[in-house]
């Protein structure tokens, strides 16, 4: 059985279909900025190293600012009661933390300026409506 072939793209371009950075992605464009071949274990190990400090740090602060972009903080959820679809009754859920981001007023209100609802939201099927 043959296994399926993948699609050859570039990193910038599935970037740029999926707005997603990858490994490799991030390694060329450091390479890049740098005008240097830098080996990819080096760029995944400094990423890796700053995701735990930052990880440190919100757990002993509860909340990391990023200068006027935004701030990560915990935010707790209260017990509430949900539907369990595999035992057919209702539960109560458990009280748990979880990551949320907010931004910055400015930085919102110019991105809701940018948005263009219409070309974001615009529909895929060209079907039309038959009898």
């Amino acid at each position: 059985m043959k296994k399926p072939q993948k699609e050859n793209q570039s990193s910038l371009q599935r970037f740029k279909a999926t707005g997603n950075v990858d490994r490799r992605f991030l390694w060329q464009y450091v390479a890049r900025k740098l005008k240097n071949t830098i080996p990819v274990a080096h760029v995944s190990s400094v990423v890796s190293i700053l995701l735990e400090e930052m990880a440190t740090e919100l757990v002993t602060n509860g909340s990391i600012r990023i200068g006027n972009f935004g701030k990560f903080f915990f935010s707790t959820i209260i017990p509430h009661n949900r539907y369990n679809f595999h035992k057919f009754e209702k539960v109560m859920s458990k009280e748990h933390n979880i990551l949320r981001f907010k931004l910055k007023k400015i930085v919102k209100i110019f991105l809701v300026k940018k948005l263009d609802l219409v070309e974001t939201f615009k529909e895929t099927d060209n079907v039309e409506e038959g009898t």
